[in-house]
């Protein structure tokens, strides 16, 4: 995603006063994130394929 795209659809949010808090963990590659996902909830530990 282009960052001018994301920017435009980020700050309708933030005018409308919604934030973000930081994560409590660092995060230093996709791995880090998928596994920082996955302990939150935020996706399931197992995707099931398309077929």
């Amino acid at each position: 995603m282009a960052t001018n795209r994301a920017i435009r659809q980020i700050r309708p949010l933030l005018e409308a006063g919604y934030t973000s808090t930081p994560a409590h963990k660092r995060l230093y590659s996709a791995a880090d994130l998928t596994a920082y996902a996955i302990s939150t909830g935020a996706i399931p530990h197992k995707i099931n394929s398309a077929s």
